[in-house]
């Protein structure tokens, strides 16, 4: 967050101007945790579904998505909520 802090600085010469597109992209990186969330959970769903009806290869398959999803929502809140200035 702190290198998106300083390019937005870099950009933005005017204070309230950077203020602004600093609020802009702390809510979109929120948007982005959310739609990551809801993926993440429908994915666990198909997931236990899969596994509930005998496909346990294709379900084993998809794990892999599921950790890349969780690992970008994990990198999201860090970003988010822990190196706010």
């Amino acid at each position: 967050m702190y290198v998106i802090t300083k390019l937005i600085v870099r950009l933005v010469q005017s204070s309230s101007k950077c203020k602004k597109a600093i609020k802009q992209a702390r809510c979109r990186l929120r948007l982005l945790k959310n739609k990551r969330q809801a993926i993440a959970r429908q994915l666990r769903k198909d997931l236990a579904k899969l596994i509930q009806s005998g496909h346990e290869e294709t379900a084993f398959n998809r794990i892999c998505l599921l950790m890349s999803h969780t690992h970008l929502l994990t990198t999201a809140c860090v970003t988010i909520f822990f190196e706010t200035d």
